[in-house]
């Protein structure tokens, strides 16, 4: 099979994201192109200071339902063996 050379545009949240899946797929060469890159701070890169939350709100039997079952597992892993890397779960404060 010929390899696939993949351009993700942008380091935030959802870029190296989308990076990190695809350089775990056999086939896949991948480059991340940005402007700002982890461990820069700028006024116009949000990742450094802002979070992603996680909260499904896809429809049964969908496809966007299945790609939540895929990036689930992946953020699980990230928050529960590599603290270093900032994810973490948190409680919801505000549903007592």
């Amino acid at each position: 099979m010929p390899e696939k050379d993949v351009v993700v545009i942008g380091a935030g949240v959802a870029g190296l994201t989308t990076a990190l899946l695809l350089s775990t797929k056999p086939g896949y060469k991948t480059v991340v192109a940005a402007k700002h890159m982890p461990g820069d701070s700028d006024i116009e890169y949000a990742s450094p200071g802002a979070g992603a939350n996680y909260m499904p709100v896809s429809i049964r039997n969908t496809e966007a339902a299945e790609w939540d079952k895929h990036t689930w597992g992946p953020l699980e892993h990230l928050a529960k063996n590599h603290p270093e890397e900032g994810v973490h779960f948190q409680g919801n404060t505000s549903c007592k």
